[in-house]
C-alpha cells in the first residue's frame, strides 16, 4: 500500500468511526400509493423481524379488519383468523410466524391464531372454543403464550404443537395484563392487581418497580413501564433504565427500544439506543426529513430498521426506516480498519531496515 495514503485513510476510518453510533435514516412507505381518504380504510405496520419482514393490519372504516405480512415479493394477507371486524397482529418472529388476535365471528370472542409465514391459512391456538384466548408472544422456536379465558385469570403455552394451561403461580383470580416469551422460555408479563412479573424454572417472581410488562428479550432484559406510568427498561440485573418517551411494545435483541413523545404541538417518533434517546425526524436523511414527519416508532429490528406509522406530505402512512448506511456497510469499514492495520504494521517491520 502506498504509505501517502495510509493517514488518508486513518482519517476516513476515524471520521466513519465516529459517525457509525449515529445511524441516519432513509424512508419508505410500506403500502405504495395508499391513500386512506381514498379507500375509506387505514394500514399500520406493527412489526419487524431480522429477516426485514413486516407484519401488520389494515382496517376499513365500517368496521371490518385483517392482517398481513409485508416482504421484498410485497403485501401478503393472512388468511384464517376469524370471520370477524377484530384483527390485531401481536407478534411476529424470525421465521416469518406471526401471532394474531381475531375475532371468531361478528361480536364474538377473540381467539389466537398461528401464521407460519407458508401461505396457507393460520391456525387456531385456541384451548377452549367457547373461550377467549389472546395477546401473548411468539418466539424464535415456533411456541406462543398467551392469556385465557373470559376473566383473563389463566395463561395458556403453545409448544408448537399443541395448546395447554400454565400454572404462573399467581394468585387465585389474578386478572393477566399480558404475557410474552423468549427463546429461553422465559415468561415475563403483569397482572393488573400485582405488577410486572418473571416466570423461569418453574417459580415466579416480582420485578420491583415495574406496573407492566411488555417485551422481553433474549438478554433478559424486560420493556414496560413504572409504577408512575414511566416506560421503562429492567435489565437482568435489576437495575431500571427510565426513558424520556411513551415506548411501544417492542424491545429488540440489543436491548433497543422505539415510541413516541410530543414536541411542541406535534407527535414525533423516538428511538433508544445505547443509553440515548433520539428523535427519529433528527436522524432522516435531508430528502426525506422534507417530505416525512414519523409520528410514531412501532418496531425496531437488530439492524436498526424501524417500521411505525408517519405523515408524508401531510398524509397518514406506514413506514419503513433503514439505517444509512446499511449495517453491511459497517462490516466493509471494518474490514478497511484491519487493512488499514495490517499495513501500519509492515511499514513498521520494514523500518528498522531502512
Amino acid at each position: 500500500m502506498n504509505s501517502h495514503a495510509i493517514p488518508l485513510l486513518l482519517a476516513l476510518a476515524a471520521a466513519s468511526a465516529q459517525a457509525a453510533p449515529l445511524l441516519t435514516y432513509r424512508v419508505t412507505s410500506v403500502v405504495p400509493d395508499y391513500d386512506s381518504e381514498v379507500c375509506g380504510c387505514e394500514y399500520t405496520v406493527s412489526e419487524i423481524n431480522n429477516q426485514g419482514v413486516m407484519a401488520g393490519g389494515f382496517s376499513v372504516f365500517d368496521g371490518f379488519g385483517g392482517t398481513y405480512t409485508v416482504d421484498e415479493s410485497g403485501l401478503h394477507p393472512i388468511r384464517g383468523t376469524g370471520n370477524g371486524f377484530v384483527h390485531h397482529v401481536v407478534d411476529l418472529n424470525d421465521r416469518g410466524e406471526v401471532l394474531v388476535n381475531g375475532e371468531v365471528s361478528r361480536n364474538d370472542i377473540i381467539h389466537s391464531y398461528l401464521y407460519r409465514g407458508d401461505g396457507r391459512p393460520a391456525i387456531d391456538i385456541s384451548i377452549e372454543a367457547l373461550d377467549y384466548s389472546r395477546d401473548g408472544g411468539l418466539n424464535n422456536r415456533g411456541h406462543a403464550i398467551g392469556v385465557a379465558g373470559s376473566g383473563r385469570d389463566r395463561a395458556f403455552y403453545y409448544d408448537g404443537t399443541q395448546s395447554r394451561y400454565l400454572e404462573l403461580g399467581l394468585p387465585t383470580g389474578s386478572r393477566i395484563g399480558d404475557l410474552l416469551l423468549n427463546d429461553a422460555e422465559t415468561v415475563a408479563g403483569y397482572a393488573f392487581s400485582l405488577g410486572a412479573f418473571k416466570y423461569e424454572d418453574g417459580r415466579l417472581s416480582l420485578l420491583e418497580g415495574m406496573a407492566d410488562a411488555h417485551a422481553i428479550n433474549d438478554a433478559g432484559q424486560i420493556l414496560g413501564a413504572t409504577f408512575t406510568g414511566q416506560s421503562a427498561i429492567r435489565n437482568a440485573d435489576g437495575s431500571l433504565q427510565l426513558l424520556d418517551f411513551r415506548a411501544s411494545e417492542n424491545l429488540n435483541g440489543l436491548g433497543w427500544t422505539v415510541g413516541w413523545a410530543g414536541v411542541g404541538a406535534a407527535r414525533h417518533g423516538f428511538l433508544y439506543r445505547d443509553g440515548r434517546s433520539y428523535d427519529l425526524n433528527s436522524l432522516l436523511v435531508a430528502s426525506d426529513a422534507a417530505q416525512w414527519v414519523l409520528s410514531e416508532g412501532l418496531d425496531v429490528n437488530d439492524k436498526g430498521q424501524i417500521v411505525g406509522t408517519g405523515l408524508f406530505n401531510g398524509k397518514a402512512m406506514p413506514f419503513l426506516a433503514t439505517p444509512v448506511p446499511e449495517p453491511g456497510s459497517y462490516a466493509l469499514m471494518l474490514c478497511g480498519l484491519g487493512v488499514i492495520g495490517w499495513a501500519t504494521r509492515q511499514r513498521r517491520r520494514r523500518a528498522p531496515a531502512a
